[in-house]
């Protein structure tokens, strides 16, 4: 039997990751092309070129206008992303590893996680107005409940093996958790981190459709509903998309960094 090299298996992973990342971007680009030549030979002002998608980005950063909704959004969704993300990971880790908390909260939690998050906007602007708060509060919901499932069902994936060697060790509770329950916990962690970007980054941009006051991606897309620019509109989309995928790539990064899979042997 032939063996790889080490070099060789770990270094397969990575080149699917490439051609995979590369038909992505022939996919895009022949979707693209596809709209393009429906575009002039419609000629209709449902379907805009890209010209025209180009013109009105240009128009939009030349006013400041798009810099403005991009910051407004953005922001929001930091600020919610951290609040519920940090709230997310506290509760998660009582729930881990205490049973009457789990006891306590458990039923409560699984019946609110299963209510749509916009199905929450009626609630939350009669208890926080339309405002920036409001939809801060939002996204925060959004992102609690991934990295709070996540990091609940981290700590108990833990093998029992390794809380026998921790007893045998004669490891206190705190060594115990920082040595054992956390590293092992900590892929499941970044993964609801990672999911918790995503749902904060729709419900942010979702948020502001509904709650149409003040800057944001959102309140752009609704004005160009309303003024019937689908240039606009398009516009908004792909930004909508781009930031998106930016970010979770992003969080894909960052994961990988402080998780390093051994290569198998």
């Amino acid at each position: 039997m032939v063996s790889i090299p080490t070099e060789a298996k770990a270094t397969r992973p990575r080149q699917r990751a490439s051609t995979s990342e590369w038909r992505g971007i022939v996919v895009v680009a022949g979707l693209l092309a596809v709209w393009q030549l429906a575009a002039e030979w419609m000629q209709s002002p449902f379907l805009p070129s890209l010209q025209q998608i180009g013109r009105a980005a240009v128009q939009l950063s030349a006013s400041g206008d798009l810099l403005q909704h991009l910051e407004a959004t953005v922001g929001r969704v930091i600020v919610g992303f951290l609040t519920g993300t940090a709230a997310g990971l506290i509760i998660g880790l009582l729930l881990g590893v205490s049973i009457w908390v789990k006891r306590l909260t458990d039923s409560g939690f699984t019946l609110l996680r299963h209510i749509p998050i916009f199905g929450l906007i009626p609630l939350v602007t009669l208890w926080f107005g339309t405002q920036d708060l409001a939809k801060i509060v939002l996204i925060a919901i959004a992102a609690f409940f991934p990295t709070m499932l996540q990091t609940q069902e981290g700590l108990r994936a833990v093998p029992a093996k390794y809380l026998e060697l921790a007893e045998a060790l004669t490891f206190s509770r705190w060594q115990t958790f920082r040595r054992v329950l956390l590293p092992s916990a900590l892929p499941f962690i970044l993964t609801g981190v990672r999911h918790a970007i995503a749902f904060a980054w729709i419900s942010g941009v979702g948020g502001e459709l509904f709650m149409n006051t003040g800057a944001g991606l959102g309140s752009l897309l609704t004005a160009a509903r309303i003024e019937t620019r689908m240039d606009y509109i398009l516009l908004g989309v792909a930004i909508v998309a781009v930031i998106g995928y930016a970010m979770t790539r992003g969080a894909v990064a960052v994961e990988k960094r402080i998780i390093t899979w051994p290569a198998p042997r």
